[in-house]
C-alpha cells in the first residue's frame, strides 16, 4: 500500500504573483510535516506560477520542494480547486488561497482535533486583514456540531476556506465545488 501524506493542501493560483511567496512561507513553517502541497496554475497570466515554483524548489521545506505543479486553463477557482483535491493524495484536504496565511501549528492542531474527535471537517476562527491595517479575530463559531450546522444555514457563520480542514471522502461524496459560471451538470453534484 502506498504511503500518503496525512494532509494535502490545495492551493489555487491565478494572477497571484503579489501574494504567493508570503502564502508559501507559511506553508514552510507549519509544524506538521505530514502534508502535499498541490498547486493549480489557473490559466494565469502573470509570471506567479513560475515566481512559486522558484520558491519551493529552493525552500528547505519538504513539503514545498515536492510540491505537485498543475497548469490548466481558467476555469475558476471551483474548479481549480477540484482538479487539486482529484490531484492529492491525503486523509484531509487543507484549502489555501493565494492570499491567506496560516499560524505556523495551524495544520498540526486541526489535524489533531479531528483526529482525536473522530470528526469528517472542522474549522478555526481566523483573522481578516484589512487594507487599512486592521485586524479583526473572527471567533465566531461552536465546538457543537448542531450549533455549527443552524449558523451556516441562518448565515451567521462564515467558515472561509483556508480556516477548514476535510476529510477527502467528504468532499469526493458531496461532488467538489461548484461554480457560478460553469452549468450545473459540470458541477458533479444532482442539483
Amino acid at each position: 500500500m502506498a504511503n500518503y501524506p496525512l494532509i494535502s493542501i490545495v492551493l489555487p493560483l491565478y494572477n497571484g504573483r503579489p501574494f504567493i511567496e508570503e502564502t508559501l512561507r507559511s506553508v514552510e513553517a507549519q509544524t506538521l510535516s505530514d502534508a502535499e502541497l498541490v498547486l493549480i496554475d489557473d490559466g494565469s497570466t502573470d509570471d506567479g506560477a513560475a515566481f512559486a515554483k522558484e520558491i519551493c524548489q529552493s525552500s528547505s521545506s519538504s513539503v514545498l520542494r515536492s510540491t505537485n505543479f498543475i497548469g490548466k486553463a481558467n476555469g475558476g477557482v471551483a474548479e481549480a480547486r477540484n482538479v487539486g483535491i482529484a490531484e492529492s493524495k491525503g486523509k484531509y484536504i487543507a484549502l489555501l488561497d493565494q492570499d491567506d496565511l496560516w499560524e505556523n501549528d495551524r495544520l498540526e492542531k486541526m489535524a489533531k482535533a479531528l483526529e482525536e474527535g473522530k470528526a469528517r471537517w472542522g474549522y478555526s476562527a481566523f483573522y481578516r486583514f484589512y487594507a487599512d491595517g486592521r485586524k479583526i479575530l473572527k471567533d465566531d463559531g461552536s465546538n457543537e456540531g448542531a450549533e455549527t450546522l443552524a449558523k451556516i444555514v441562518e448565515g451567521k457563520l462564515f467558515v472561509p476556506p483556508a480556516a477548514s480542514l476535510i476529510e477527502r471522502s467528504l468532499l469526493t461524496e458531496c461532488g467538489g465545488f461548484g461554480s457560478p459560471f460553469a452549468p450545473p451538470d459540470a458541477w458533479g453534484v444532482s442539483l
